[in-house]
């Protein structure tokens, strides 16, 4: 791609995101806030509309969801060892969704429940979940998970359950 080209390039995804850009001074003056409010945090943060919505689940759940959008758009341009590293970080909000099936599980809940409590990962999933939401016990689970890369994970939770 010629040097111009480049740049023009540059100039529209840097205008296409510049929206989601805050200075340096806004972070300060949340942050010097002497407040503990997290509804007010959260909504200046712009990570709930309704403060109603603020309670700890829904305060987690919507960061992630936010993490994830922004992610997804900054792994965009990496490529080999970077990309693997940043894809296995990410990881850990799948065994989030993982821990909420398991839970469900353990204390029966209804699939669409536990499907509502997760997060949506798009093509960032590695597990099955549509399978592990239908097994029928913990142990299924287990032998599903055999197939992923938590097999070693799987293999120690069968010797213990």
């Amino acid at each position: 791609m010629p040097a111009a080209a480049s740049q023009s390039y540059l100039s529209t995804r840097i205008s296409m995101m510049s929206h989601r850009l805050q200075p340096a001074a806004w972070f300060q003056q949340i942050a010097a806030r002497p407040t503990t409010d997290t509804a007010r945090i959260f909504q200046d943060l712009r990570l709930i509309d309704d403060p109603q919505q603020a309670d700890e689940y829904h305060a987690e759940s919507r960061m992630l969801e936010t993490f994830l959008c922004e992610f997804k758009i900054l792994l965009r341009p990496h490529k080999g060892l970077a990309r693997r590293f940043l894809l296995h970080w990410v990881r850990h909000i799948e065994l989030r969704n993982l821990k909420t099936i398991l839970h469900g599980a353990l204390l029966h809940r209804p699939t669409d429940e536990m499907r509502d409590s997760m997060l949506q990962m798009g093509d960032l999933e590695t597990l099955p979940f549509k399978q592990l939401l239908q097994a029928d016990d913990i142990l299924e689970m287990l032998r599903i998970m055999d197939k992923t890369v938590y097999a070693s994970m799987s293999r120690q939770a069968r010797r213990l359950f």
